[in-house]
């Protein structure tokens, strides 16, 4: 009897062990599936979500960065064809002619006759044109059409009280982009005719598409009704990102349309939403044990890939702000260094530099002579300056020179023995000198750059004024 006793005694001793075992076993359970959930939800709302949104901020700037270039390309398009419809319009000979003309020196007939061929082939040196019209007193004197090419809209249609400036204006067909203006033809500071012309951009604007990215124009009432309609606005800096059907649009202003780019969201996202595949397979492998592994491994995937695009967008920042053609920095380098990269501690020369007589080269010896000579231009300044002063390329054959710590007397030493080695080879001629005129001023600490650019620009006219003065006056200039 007693053994049964302390047998049960013994039995319920064991037994109340048990039960507190168990209980430490399941509280041991529940403390690791409630750390589990609270690293889970840790690692989610404070780790991934904000590195989440930080690889869409940056996707997204990547895409405007993206569009913008493009806006930049097309941009530089559109002054390429006012430039050539500068140069048609200036031709010397066939403007004499249109002056003899005016003067009744010659008949109408005779104009056309004399202006046909010359015209002709004053068009077809300029890329991507189509049609080209000489008018006067509304007659067509002169015409040249590219190839099949065929472009009904008269010259009438884009109005002719626009006075002395060009102003171009965009056609959008079905499958087409046209890009068309008036330029005028000028004898003695007086209208005396227009040129009418149309270019074909649409290659160009396809160039710029992508497997992923769209780039197109619209017109006012487009660009309306897609703003009105649309579901979400972003602000990335100076650029404006709207969202709507699923796709992302940015949209810029230039001539009288809008430059469209437009890419859709799954597409530009696609990367977040494999990290996240990935994050949620990682975190399924490695439990609760190897959570700390998962959070590295994100980490460090998130701090990669937010390097490549980092880089891309540098790399499309490159684009945006080197001139191709020189080499040289862009005119919007220029207002990035005056916004974020200017020392308001230091003094700067600001140095607009154009060259003489340029216009003078490209009709004597040809426009791939006149880029040689901005080439050769810009690699001689390269060559005399310091690493801490720039070159850009303001326009045409203008360049502006950011000179840090010198004063006015260096500046002009080293502008004068630069002028002095300038000299280029043409082919079939011998090396002609080049000469430059040039106009300074000094930026010192909060001045506005943009007043000092426009005080060194006046200064630079001013110079090529008193050298046509002296010029006149007997004394002869080289160019």
């Amino acid at each position: 009897m007693g053994q049964n006793t302390q047998f049960e005694t013994r039995a319920g001793h064991n037994k109340s062990q048990a039960i507190p075992m168990l209980e430490f076993i399941s509280r041991i359970r529940r403390v690791f599936a409630s750390s589990v959930i609270g690293v889970v939800v840790v690692v989610f709302f404070l780790v991934f979500q904000p590195m989440q949104a930080e690889l869409k901020k940056s996707l997204t700037e990547v895409f405007a960065q993206v569009s913008r270039t493009n806006y930049y390309v097309v941009e530089n398009i559109i002054e390429r064809y006012i430039e050539g419809a500068k140069s048609l319009s200036s031709r010397t000979m066939i403007k004499n002619a249109l002056g003899e003309y005016k003067s009744g020196q010659m008949s109408l007939a005779e104009l056309r006759t004399y202006t046909q061929a010359k015209y002709e082939d004053g068009a077809r040196a300029i890329d991507y044109i189509i049609l080209a019209q000489r008018i006067v007193d509304d007659n067509v004197i002169a015409s040249y059409q590219a190839g099949d090419a065929a472009f009904d809209m008269p010259y009438a249609a884009i109005g002719k009280q626009q006075g002395s400036e060009i102003v171009p204006q965009i056609i959008v067909g079905h499958d087409s982009v046209y890009t068309v203006m008036n330029s005028p033809v000028c004898l003695e500071n007086e209208v005396v005719g227009w040129d009418f012309l149309v270019y074909d951009m649409t290659k160009q604007i396809e160039a710029l598409r992508s497997k992923n990215v769209q780039a197109y124009l619209i017109d006012d009432a487009a660009y309306r009704q897609l703003l009105d309609a649309s579901v979400k606005t972003e602000h990335h800096g100076e650029d404006t990102v709207i969202m709507k059907d699923g796709l992302l649009f940015w949209i810029a202003p230039i001539a009288d349309m809008y430059f469209v780019s437009a890419q859709e969201r799954l597409t530009l996202y696609k990367p977040i939403r494999q990290l996240a595949d990935r994050a949620v397979v990682g975190g399924a492998v490695v439990f609760a044990g190897y959570t700390l592994v998962v959070y590295v491994y994100i980490f460090l995937y998130l701090k990669r890939e937010v390097g490549s695009l980092e880089s891309s967008r540098d790399a499309y920042k490159e684009m945006a702000y080197i001139d191709h053609l020189t080499g040289a920095y862009s005119r919007q380098f220029l207002d990035v260094w005056n916004e974020s990269l200017r020392s308001y501690e230091s003094k700067y020369a600001i140095v607009v530099i154009d060259v003489d007589d340029f216009k003078g080269i490209n009709d004597i010896y040809g426009h791939a002579t006149g880029d040689r000579v901005l080439q050769q231009l810009a690699a001689a300044i390269s060559r005399s300056i310091r690493r801490s002063d720039l070159l850009a390329r303001y326009g045409g054959d203008e360049f502006v020179l950011v000179l840090s710590d010198i004063d006015t007397e260096d500046a002009q030493s080293l502008l004068a023995r630069l002028e002095d080695r300038l000299t280029i080879s043409v082919p079939g001629s011998h090396s002609i000198p080049i000469r430059i005129s040039y106009g300074m001023s000094l930026l010192v600490k909060d001045a506005d750059f943009d007043e000092l650019l426009k005080q060194a620009d006046s200064e630079m006219y001013e110079a090529k004024r008193a050298k046509k003065g002296k010029h006149q006056d007997g004394a002869p200039v080289t160019v």
